[in-house]
């Protein structure tokens, strides 16, 4: 099969440094608490991959460079088991974070399937530790929470499982191959002719390092999370667009640029596909968000330019950001992005 946009970018990155830790691998660990069939938990992860066969693709690269996906007929879930029951609490969780450690460092081969791994840790007869570790070129956050409980439905129902008939991932890649690039071209060409620099908070580098990302966290308030939700609701605006334009005022503060541009992760699921919200893959994209400052606008103003720019956008953010990119004489057009997580948990 092709690949979608976003899972070249990913491939490539996977390829261009096999030396560094691979920072696209996805770890869930899931803590169960009672008696578990390991037997049936083993044999629910298999037909999980049954249901869903591209999630056992390899990926290869032709000799003119072109990448294909390739799904196997049938493969065997990689699934580890470590007993620790016999271990003191204190001992078990040493344990245990070298071995999440371990399976997150770990890094797959991009064309040896499957890009997933399944590691079960007893840590007593009534308490489980079950991380499922993955490569993000499969699998996007929507589709997460969605694997999960299939996965769970399937261990309390090996027979006759209640879950509907799965869409194919090849349907949207299918999809993705008959869109005529042409219309997604002139809109984001339209979109960018007046985009004067790229916005960069750093140096261009034209080999960066691989480096684990850091994690800072701050946690609004139920006040001003509500407040926030009141603002946008009444004036016909998305939390989205909030924190786009804030984010675009920022970098207008620290660049003293009018001319604001930064990536944006999109949920990439075309709405005319049937059951797309149910369907497990990768679909989500970045592309670039470009808005201008003006000191005469309000907030308001502000937040409905860049809500009515996006809008405009909407039926062609399938285009890859190499060709978005290709349509202005820039060779890159940022170093900062933004994601807003919004998954059926």
């Amino acid at each position: 099969l092709p690949l979608a946009p976003l899972q070249e970018g990913l491939l490539f990155h996977a390829l261009y440094d096999e030396e560094s830790p691979d920072i696209y691998i996805v770890q869930i660990t899931l803590e169960l608490e009672g008696p578990l069939n390991t037997p049936r938990l083993r044999q629910a992860a298999q037909q999980l991959l049954t249901r869903h066969p591209h999630l056992s693709a390899c990926f290869l690269t032709r000799p003119d460079n072109h990448p294909l996906q390739i799904i196997p007929t049938h493969t065997t879930i990689p699934f580890t088991e470590t007993d620790l029951t016999h271990h003191n609490p204190t001992t078990r969780q040493h344990h245990t974070q070298n071995i999440l450690h371990h399976t997150r460092n770990q890094r797959f081969t991009m064309h040896t399937p499957p890009l997933l791994r399944y590691h079960l840790i007893h840590q007593t007869p009534h308490h489980h530790t079950l991380t499922l570790t993955i490569h993000h070129i499969l699998i996007d956050g929507w589709s997460l929470p969605l694997l999960i409980t299939e996965l769970l439905t399937l261990y309390h129902h090996p027979n006759n499982p209640p879950l509907p008939t799965p869409t194919p991932y090849k349907t949207y890649l299918t999809h993705l191959h008959h869109q005529n690039p042409q219309p997604a071209t002139t809109a984001w060409t339209k979109h960018l002719h007046t985009l004067t620099q790229p916005t960069t908070l750093t140096t261009p580098n034209p080999t960066p390092p691989t480096t684990p990302p850091q994690h800072h966290t701050q946690h609004l308030t139920t006040h001003t999370t509500t407040q926030l939700h009141h603002h946008t609701r009444k004036n016909g605006h998305t939390l989205n667009t909030l924190i786009q334009t804030t984010w675009a005022l920022l970098l207008h503060h620290h660049t003293n640029q009018n001319d604001i541009t930064f990536g944006t992760t999109v949920n990439g699921r075309p709405p005319e596909i049937p059951h797309i919200n149910t369907m497990i893959g990768l679909f989500i994209n970045t592309i670039p968000t470009h808005t201008t400052i003006n000191h005469n606008h309000t907030l308001t103003q502000h937040l409905t330019q860049l809500q009515n720019q996006q809008a405009q956008l909407l039926d062609h953010h399938h285009l890859p950001l190499t060709t978005i990119t290709n349509t202005t004489p820039h060779t890159h057009l940022f170093d900062t992005t933004t994601v807003l997580e919004n998954y059926p948990l």
